[in-house]
């Protein structure tokens, strides 16, 4: 809803699998467009999608899945409530962060021509902003803000406190007492989720 609200208007189709989430997202599309405008297909059948989950896996995921695995086989991660915020609290800041490098990384690289005329090729961000200089047009369909607004009061966005209120204000109290720091990659956001994790126990 922030995107349809920035851009002022939604896509002209949105094609998803048949996953919860998508249920709605289906019918915000559906509201917003006012017409059957979601298609749902397995995500199998969209090789662009399954190409870009692998790329995403590639640049992104697969060193934090590892890597809080490791967490787990060393009994250092139970699942708990406590053990889960604290993981919020250290690297969800951190891995939004690289989320976004990915994103911007994939709006700018060169996408290549082939011998399919039906594919496009050029730069994502040029091809989205300047849709004419590919002989084509914006497929956004225009929205009133009322509908927006409307599909604002069925969402939960996301709030500055990114796990438990009194998880959030105890990590708050170590770090200050402890002068610890931020982190800023997955390395330091461990060192710090093993830190707090040893000091709540310390006081439990």
């Amino acid at each position: 809803m922030e995107a349809v609200s920035k851009i002022k208007g939604c896509p002209s189709r949105v094609r998803g699998d048949h996953g919860t989430e998508n249920g709605h997202v289906a019918a915000f599309q559906n509201f917003l467009a006012e017409r059957e405008s979601f298609i749902y297909g397995p995500s199998t059948r969209n090789q662009r999608i399954e190409s870009f989950w692998y790329i995403l896996r590639r640049q992104c995921c697969q060193v934090w899945i590892e890597k809080l695995g490791v967490l787990v086989d060393d009994g250092l991660y139970n699942g708990d409530l406590l053990d889960k915020n604290l993981i919020q609290y250290c690297c969800m800041s951190v891995f939004q962060n690289e989320l976004i490098d990915v994103m911007t990384t994939w709006n700018i690289h060169q996408i290549h021509p082939t011998k399919n005329r039906n594919c496009p090729h050029g730069r994502p961000m040029i091809m989205y902003m300047i849709p004419t200089s590919y002989e084509t047009r914006s497929y956004r369909i225009e929205v009133d803000q009322d509908k927006v607004d409307v599909c604002k009061t069925e969402c939960i966005f996301k709030q500055d406190q990114i796990c438990d209120e009194d998880i959030w204000d105890l990590c708050g109290i170590y770090m200050k007492d402890n002068a610890l720091s931020l982190p800023t990659s997955l390395d330091t956001a461990i060192a710090l989720y093993k830190i707090l994790r040893d000091l709540f126990h310390e006081d439990i």
